[in-house]
C-alpha cells in the first residue's frame, strides 16, 4: 500500500523516534553517555536499504529544537557558580571559540587547499562551540567537581552564540566576498548586547505571567512557550537568539523557588526532563540519517581522505583547546596578583586537564553545517558542501567517543573527585530546615493555633530529623485539619530557611533544588487546603 507524502513522513519519523528510544535506552543500560550511540545509530540507520528520505529543512529543526533544549540547559545551571566562573567561562566562549576557528579554519585550508579561506573559516566555526547537552549528559554520570561541570556547562550555553555569529560573518563572506572587521565587531555588540536584553525581558516576563496563572499546567505550558516567543523576537531583531534564549532560561530560573508552587515545580522539572531528552534523541537520529544521501554523492575514494581530514581536524581542535585552557587559567590570575595586588587561588593543572578534555560538539554544529545555503548568489553550488556535512559529522563523533569514553579514567588516573563540600551543604541545609520548622511549630503553639498534642506530634518527626540528619521524610499518622495546617506551616518555614541559605550563598543551588524537591514532594502528600 502506497501512503502519500504526509504519511510516509509520519511513518518515518515515528521509526526514528523509536530507535532514538530504544538506543538511548541501550546508551543508559551498558554506561555509555546517549549522544554517542545516537549519532552512531542515526549515521547507521540512514544506510537501512528502503528507508525513505526525510524532507529535511535545518532551518525550521534549529527553530523547533534548540531553543527549548538550551533554555532548559540553563533553567538547570547554577546562577551562583555561573557568576563565579564568569571570566573563565567567557575567556572559553569567547576567546577559545575565534581561536578555534581561526586554527581549525588553518588546519582545513592546508589539508585541502583548493578550499576557499571563507569556507575553511565557515568549518572552524560550525566546530568551535562544545556542546550544552553532551557535556550534562556525560558529567550526570560522574562525580566530578561543581566548579568543572559549572564551566563546561555554562562555556557551552554561551559559545553557541558567539560560534553563530562567526558562523553567519563566515557564510556572508563565502556568498558576497565582503567581510570587515570592523563592520563585524560592531554587529557582534549589537547581536550579543540585542540578545541578552531580549532574554532578560523574556525571562521577566516568564515570571511576572506564570505567577498570576497559578495553574501549574498552565504554567508549564507557558514556560516552553517561552523560548520560542524568546527566538522570534530575537531573530526579528536580528540579534543572537542563542544568548536571548540562555538569558531568558537563567533569568526565568530565579522565580522557580521562590514563587512557584511545589505542584509546579515538580510538574516542571518532570515535563523538562522529557522534553529535553526527546529533542535530543530526535535531533541526533535525523541529522544521522541524513548522511547516506551525501556519502552516495561521493567518489569511492574521497570517503577515506575525508575520514582522514576528520581525524587530523579533531586532533587539531582538541589540542587548540588544551592549549587554550592553560594561559586562560593562569594569566588574568598572575594580572590580579601583579597589578591588583589581589591573593588569588589557581587551579591544578589536573583540573585544567580535565578542562581541556571536555571539548564535546553536538547539535549546535551538526544543525549549523546542514544549514549551510545551497548555491551561492550566481546559483552556482556551495563550496564543498557535502565535504565539510561528513567532516562535521565525523569530528562531532570524535569529539564525542573519545572524551565521553575515556573522561572517568582520566579523572581517576588525575585522582579528581567531587566537592567535599557538598555533604556538609546538605548537613547544613537540613539541620537548618529543620530548626526553622521547630521553631515554627512552637511559635504556633504559643498563638494557640496548634494544641500541645499536634505539636509534640510535629516536633518529634523534625527533632528525630535534626539528630540523625537524613534525608528521610515521612507523615505522622495524624489525621487532622490543624495538624496538617502546622504540618504545612512547618514546610513553609523549611523552604524560607532554605531560601535565605542560597540567597546568602551558604548553599549550592545543587543542594537547595535536591532538598526543596523533598519539601515539594511532602507538600503534595498533604491533603489540598
Amino acid at each position: 500500500m502506497r501512503y502519500p507524502w504526509p504519511m510516509t513522513t509520519l511513518y518515518t519519523l515515528t521509526g526514528l523516534l523509536t530507535c532514538a528510544i530504544l538506543l538511548t535506552w541501550v546508551a543508559h543500560r551498558v554506561g555509555v553517555p546517549f549522544p554517542i550511540v545516537l549519532v552512531l545509530g542515526g549515521g547507521l540507520l540512514g544506510f537501512v536499504p528502503g528507508l525513505p528520505e526525510i524532507p529535511f529543512d535545518p532551518d525550521l529543526i534549529l527553530a523547533l529544537m534548540l531553543p527549548p533544549v538550551l533554555f532548559a540547559a540553563a533553567y538547570q545551571t547554577s546562577l551562583r557558580d555561573f557568576k563565579r566562573q564568569l571570566r573563565a567561562i567567557s575567556l572559553l566562549a569567547i576567546g577559545l571559540v575565534i581561536v578555534t576557528t581561526l586554527g581549525v579554519g588553518a588546519v582545513l585550508k592546508w589539508l585541502l587547499p583548493d578550499i576557499p579561506w571563507a569556507v575553511a573559516f565557515t568549518f572552524g566555526a560550525i566546530v568551535s562551540p562544545p556542546d550544552a547537552v553532551a557535556a550534562t549528559s556525560i558529567f550526570s554520570r560522574l562525580r566530578a567537581p561543581r566548579i568543572l561541570v559549572t564551566t563546561v556547562e555554562g562555556e557551552s550555553l554561551l559559545n553557541d552564540a558567539s560560534a553563530l555569529v562567526l558562523y553567519k560573518f563566515a557564510v556572508v563572506a563565502v556568498l558576497t566576498g565582503a567581510f570587515t572587521v570592523r563592520s563585524a565587531s560592531l554587529e557582534f555588540i549589537y547581536v550579543a548586547g540585542g540578545g541578552l536584553l531580549i532574554g532578560w525581558l523574556g525571562g521577566r516576563a516568564l515570571n511576572w505571567v506564570s505567577i498570576r496563572m497559578r495553574d501549574p499546567q498552565l504554567q508549564v505550558m507557558f514556560s516552553l512557550v517561552i523560548p520560542y516567543l524568546v527566538y522570534l523576537a530575537a531573530e526579528s531583531a536580528h540579534t543572537s537568539w542563542v544568548l536571548a534564549v540562555v538569558a531568558s532560561g537563567l533569568v526565568g530560573a530565579r522565580c522557580l523557588s521562590e514563587a512557584y508552587s511545589a505542584e509546579m515545580r515538580i510538574l516542571a522539572w518532570s515535563f523538562w526532563q522529557v522534553v529535553t531528552i526527546l529533542l535530543v534523541c530526535l535531533v541526533f537520529i535525523l541529522i544521522g540519517s541524513q548522511l547516506h544521501a551525501i556519502v552516495q554523492r561521493m567518489t569511492p575514494d574521497q570517503l577515506p581522505q575525508m575520514l582522514l581530514m576528520s581525524a587530523a581536524l579533531t586532533a587539531a581542535a582538541i589540542a587548540i583547546r588544551m592549549l587554550w585552557v592553560f594561559p586562560g587559567a593562569y594569566l588574568p590570575r598572575k594580572f590580579d596578583e601583579v597589578v591588583l595586588k589581589r591573593t588569588v587561588h589557581y587551579p591544578s593543572w589536573q583540573y585544567l586537564v580535565i578542562l581541556g578534555w571536555c571539548g564535546m560538539r553536538g547539535i549546535v554544529s551538526l544543525v549549523a553545517v546542514l544549514a549551510l545555503p545551497l548555491t551561492l548568489a550566481d546559483g552556482t553550488p556551495f563550496p564543498f558542501r557535502d565535504q565539510l556535512i561528513v567532516l562535521t559529522f565525523v569530528v562531532t563523533l570524535l569529539t564525542l567517543v573519545i572524551p565521553g569514553l575515556t573522561l572517568a579514567p582520566l579523572m581517576r588516573a588525575l585522582r579528581i573527585r567531587g566537592d567535599a563540600d557538598a555533604p556538609e551543604e546538605q548537613r547544613l541545609a537540613r539541620e537548618e530546615t529543620a530548626r526553622a520548622a521547630i521553631h515554627r511549630i512552637e511559635r504556633f503553639e504559643r498563638e494557640g493555633v496548634l494544641t500541645a498534642d499536634i505539636a509534640e506530634h510535629l516536633r518529634r518527626d523534625y527533632e528525630a530529623r535534626l539528630h540523625h540528619t537524613s534525608a528521610h521524610r515521612w507523615l505522622m499518622s495524624y489525621d487532622s485539619d490543624p495538624y496538617f495546617k502546622g504540618k504545612r506551616a512547618a514546610l513553609a518555614a523549611e523552604r524560607e530557611r532554605l531560601l535565605a541559605l542560597s540567597r546568602s550563598q551558604r548553599i549550592s543551588d545543587d543542594v537547595l533544588h535536591e532538598i526543596e524537591r523533598e519539601i515539594d514532594f511532602e507538600e503534595t502528600r498533604l491533603p489540598r487546603g
